[in-house]
Parts: C-alpha cells; structure tokens; sequence
C-alpha cells in the first residue's frame, strides 16, 4: 500500500507503553511503502451484488513498512526525533488539518497513525540562518513501520434500508473470511431485530445502507425481544434472545447469507437467569452476565456448549452487572451497578470497587491488555494503567455510555449527550458529534477500519458511511 502526504502534519510521539502523546513539530512523511510477498486474484462482490476480480494481498503482516519523515525544527531544540525513537517500538501520529493551538492534539481533520516505529536513518542538516536571532535545521529520518492506517473524523448518518428496518436490536460485524467465495473479503454487517414477535436476522454489505432479511422466521423462540447482543468468533455468530424468558443461540455466518440457517439454542434461562445484560467471547468461551437484584455470570464452553454458573465468584451484592468484556480465556472483566467491577484472572475473582460513587452505574468497560482498560459509567470516563488498582477520571459525562474501540489507541463513546473519540487509549477525549440521541443501545467498530463506526440507538441506526 502507499500513503502519501506532501504538506505537513504536526507530530505527536509516544514513546512508552503508558506514555502520552506528546507535541513534537510539523513535519511530513513520504509514501509508506510495504514489500508485498504474493498477490492472488479473487472473486469479491461489489455493493450492487455484482461478482468482480480483486486482488488479494497474501500474508501482508509478515515484512513491516518504510517510510520517512522530513521536517524543520528550531535550532534550539535539545531533543531530536532521533532520541525520542531510541529502542524503536514508538508510535507516531501526524495530524492534519487547521487548528488554532498546535499542541492540541484531538483537534484535526485526518490522522496518520504509525505503530512500532524505529528509526534506520536519521540526519540533520547545516543551520538555516532566517533572522539574526533564529535559525532551523532540516530533520530528516527513514523509518520502519510495524503497522500504519488513517483516521478522520467521522460524520455519523442515519441509514434506512429498503426493508423499512429502522431500529436493530443488536448489531455485530461477521469475518467475511469464513464465508464461501461470492463474499469473501466483504466486510458483513449482522442484525437482529423484533417482527410478529420473533426475533430475526438482517445483514448488510454496504455498511447498512441496504439489508437483506428473510420472510420466514429464523429464531424458533416467540416472544417480543427487550435486548439483544451479538458476539462474533471466527464463523460463528452468538447473540443473546432476551424478554420474559432468555437464550443464546449460534449459527454460522454462511448460513444465514446462504439462507439455509442451522440454528442451535446454547442456553436457556428464566427467571434472575433470563436479565443477560451482555456477553463476550474469547476463544473457547462464552461470558454471559446480568442480573436483577442480583448479579450473575454464566461460563459455556464453545466446544460442546456445557454451562458454569459463576455467581458466588462475582457477588455484586444484590445489584446487578452490566457489561463485561474478555482479554482472552483467562482475563475478564465485569462491570455492574454501584461503582462494582470485578476481574477474572487464571481461575481467580477479585472484586473491587473503582471509588467513583456508591451509586454509580458502570455501563461498558473495554479491556485493552491487562493493565490497561477504560470503563464508563453514568458520572464519567475512566482509565486503570495497573490493572483496577487505580483509576483516573479522563472525561465528564452526564449520562451512561456505550464504548467501541478498534485498537488500545482509538476508541469511541457515545450516550445521549454526543459521540466522543480518543487516540490515546482513553487518556483524553473529544467531542465529534454533539447531537442529542434518545438513547444509544450498542457501538460497534470494524477491526479492520477503524473509520467505519455503527451506532444504534432508539430511532434508527448510524453509521459512518
């Protein structure tokens, strides 16, 4: 790939695992190229359902990018990029677009993000005499490139499809790489909603401008669904049928394209039981939690689908939880009502308190690697950087939120209040839309674009088309 821009950006570096973004200069960067080992032609489909020829990239991670930075900066400069890129492994972010203070660094048009940067070539040149006080020198490094991509500020639009579907119940984004060759490489929206009192699917490939639905009935449970939540592992889609009573349920992806749906109910639930407020899926389990009057957490092995009641193990002490999100099979995290969290580590609970409010409602939580997470709740956005230790309040919020992020770097919130991006794993956040929403129910980001962004909320579903 190449990515090239001739004006200059201004410079931001991190140079540390919990280090902050810090301002540097304007410079620019040259064409980020990237040695691609094998290219196989491959049939795809385009947004009108037509079958065309693309080229598919074969093992595109395993050589990293080089690129280079030139610009300016004042002779009286102490540090130099090429101390604050010692060891490599830092990241870059070159930020465009007017703005009235250069240090800012949410404010921008569009962003280059650069991962893992080291340094292979690094000079500086002869001063510049501009004034009899002030001189500059040109900066000038090569560099290599672990992982690159572009970030602009969205703009969220509310999009209907033919079918009159205006509201999802839950909304997930399916890996087309599982999915038989006319859809390959198609990024799949999946979502649920309510019609006669059954549950039902609808998929999108156009990023829910159009969907497709099916006039039989695809979830043999009746009753009106209140919530629903869907998860995706590898060629299985779960998702959650909640009313009076509840289940999770599993069918693959190809399935319900092809519609030949085989669908399989994994667990049935009544009474405390059938409150599931979320689910997350790590490789060989499912995490079900909830609660009314009472927290719970059911385990279920993806292998046969046996079930574990955990509750003793994750007493929120008559309150409910609310969210929880998984590292990988052995590192968990749960958030519920009255400031509780809880964490699963190696076969171990801890339960603690994150020391917000007694009477604050955790509403997500998104576990970035061990020490790092960020929780939202009714009375703000926080961050840990030692795994719930400590806690530190980034951002104000007056309503419960709803979190979506595409890598430990860029994320985004959304409640009734607005829609808040971060570039920095949660550290600061800024307000992109300002909009008053009647109520976001689910955010979603496509791992493989971290500019495609799905909203529901009560009147219609959003995206950033």
């Amino acid at each position: 790939m190449e990515i090239l821009r001739n004006t200059q950006g201004r410079v931001f570096v991190s140079v540390g695992l919990f280090d902050d973004f810090k301002y540097y200069g304007a410079m620019s960067v040259g064409p980020i190229e990237k040695t691609l080992p094998a290219i196989e032609p491959v049939l795809t489909m385009d947004a009108h359902g037509t079958v065309v020829k693309i080229a598919e990239i074969k093992d595109h991670d395993v050589n990293p990018s080089t690129a280079s930075l030139t610009g300016y900066v004042p002779l009286r400069t102490k540090s130099s990029l090429e101390n604050l890129i010692k060891k490599g492994g830092s990241d870059i972010q070159i930020h465009y677009g007017a703005c009235t203070n250069p240090s800012d660094f949410n404010a921008f048009e569009s962003a280059l993000v650069l991962r893992g940067v080291s340094l292979t070539n690094y000079s500086l040149s002869e001063p510049t005499t501009l004034t009899p006080n002030r001189a500059t020198i040109q900066e000038s490094a090569n560099i290599v490139v672990d992982e690159s991509y572009r970030v602009f500020t969205p703009t969220l639009q509310k999009v209907f499809g033919e079918t009159g579907i205006t509201t999802l119940l839950g909304v997930a984004i399916a890996d087309s790489s599982y999915c038989s060759i006319p859809y390959k490489n198609l990024d799949i929206l999946i979502g649920t909603y309510n019609f006669s009192g059954y549950l039902r699917f609808a998929y999108s490939f156009d990023n829910g401008i159009n969907w497709n639905v099916f006039p039989e009935l695809f979830e043999a449970h009746s009753g009106s669904v209140v919530t629903s939540t869907i998860k995706v592992v590898e060629n299985k889609i779960y998702w959650t049928h909640v009313g009076t009573e509840a289940y999770i349920s599993v069918v693959d992806v190809d399935t319900i394209i092809n519609n030949s749906p085989a669908i399989t109910t994994v667990l049935f639930a009544h009474g405390t039981y059938a409150a599931i407020r979320d689910i997350a899926a790590t490789k060989n389990y499912l995490w079900c939690v909830g609660g009314s009057g009472a927290s719970f957490m059911v385990r279920i092995d993806l292998t046969d689908y046996t079930t574990e009641i955990l509750d003793d193990d994750i007493n929120f002490a008559g309150v409910s939880a609310n969210a929880v999100d998984a590292l990988n099979d052995n590192f968990v995290v749960t958030v519920g009502e009255n400031d509780n969290f809880s964490l699963y580590k190696d076969g171990e609970f801890y339960l603690s308190t994150i020391g917000i409010d007694s009477m604050a409602f955790l509403s997500d939580v998104k576990v970035l690697n061990e020490q790092h997470w960020v929780v939202a709740s009714d009375m703000g956005l926080y961050i840990t950087k030692d795994g719930g230790i400590t806690w530190e309040k980034t951002y104000s919020v007056d309503n419960k939120c709803k979190l979506s992020f595409y890598d430990d770097l860029v994320g985004y919130a959304a409640n009734s209040s607005g829609v808040y991006r971060t570039m920095n794993g949660g550290r600061t956040w800024y307000k992109i839309d300002s909009r008053l929403w009647s109520g976001v129910s689910k955010l979603v980001m496509d791992n493989k674009n971290p500019n495609n962004l799905f909203m529901l909320e009560t009147f219609g579903v959003y995206s950033t088309i």
